[in-house]
């Protein structure tokens, strides 16, 4: 049986909302991301526990949402000692969950960001290697989003040259008890590194040290299953990007797809029930409209400076 884990830190300090807009309530918007990746998950026949610092009132909004009472809501206390402007602020909390699993968790367990959803369940076949992790390998694109600097920032962090560095995603990572343990035993190696480098890394969060740790285990001879290989995990964008992404026809026949730039959608319908093909529907009718802006824009671009360096998704 696996449990999809959810963090949600409810921060009032916080100033640093990636991929929000300024006129959306940030904790409201998290809130309701997490009520549809749970109410998902449990479509998808999985277990459900979301941690947060204030488990009454997710609770309270949870009920008027309608998510099942099966998804369990635990309490816990998350303390930042950044300044309230730092990048992914919060998301630096996700190291406390892989530790935590890493002493308690029972069977597999899968730690989720909120905006995300399930489409279906993982293949019958799928499973991590025995103590090891399934992964998002997002290399190719985090190589295109930084110009190249993030192997920079993996070979600060672990201080040591490798020829070619790998980035994980954040969405997604999946493990039993002993593969969460192994991996905080390479976190804890070199998460001091990390919090020294941290101002001049491209990507500060938890990806940065999540993603160097994996590289000290695959420099160890340890595996992890890719799970965008397998077809299981997909991020997709309705925001222009430097790369070319798989269009929505194909990227939705994933298990679970991450929408990082869509947390405004994935709120709206967060007071209805779940059902894959609804949700498509929808979200297929509000990519449409943001997807033509953003080819409008990109055509200006081009008209104004003679070339573009962004690309546009496409539906089919």
């Amino acid at each position: 049986m696996l449990t999809v884990h959810g963090l949600l830190v409810l921060d009032d300090a916080n100033l640093f909302y990636p991929n929000i807009g300024k006129r959306s309530d940030p904790i409201n918007t998290y809130i309701r991301c997490a009520a549809v990746l749970a109410k998902s998950a449990i479509v998808a026949g999985y277990s459900v526990v979301i941690t947060t610092n204030r488990q009454k009132a997710v609770l309270q909004e949870f009920e008027k949402l309608g998510v099942p009472s099966a998804v369990k809501i635990q309490e816990k206390e998350f303390v930042s000692n950044l300044p309230p402007n730092a990048q992914h602020r919060s998301a630096h909390h996700k190291i406390e969950l892989i530790k935590e699993l890493g002493r308690i968790s029972d069977g597999l367990s899968a730690i989720v960001d909120l905006d995300a959803v399930f489409l279906r369940p993982f293949k019958p076949n799928f499973s991590p290697p025995e103590d090891g992790l399934a992964v998002y390998d997002i290399t190719s694109d985090m190589d295109c989003e930084s110009g190249g600097q993030f192997s920079q920032d993996i070979i600060k962090v672990i201080r040591r040259y490798i020829q070619k560095p790998k980035w994980f995603g954040g969405e997604v990572l999946i493990g039993n008890k002993n593969a969460f343990n192994n991996l905080t035993q390479y976190i804890d190696q070199i998460e001091s590194n990390y919090w020294t480098e941290r101002s001049r890394l491209y990507h500060s969060g938890d990806e940065t040290i999540v993603s160097s740790a994996i590289n000290l285990q695959v420099i160890d001879g340890k595996c992890a299953v890719d799970l965008g290989r397998l077809g299981e995990v997909q991020r997709w964008w309705t925001s222009r990007r430097p790369y070319m992404q798989p269009s929505l026809d194909q990227a939705s026949s994933c298990a679970l797809l991450h929408l990082p730039a869509d947390k405004s959608f994935i709120s709206s319908i967060a007071h209805l029930s779940f059902q894959t093909d609804d949700f498509l529907l929808r979200y297929r009718n509000y990519a449409r409209r943001k997807l033509l802006i953003r080819t409008f824009s990109n055509t200006i671009r081009r008209l104004v400076s003679g070339k573009t360096q962004m690309t546009v998704a496409r539906l089919k």
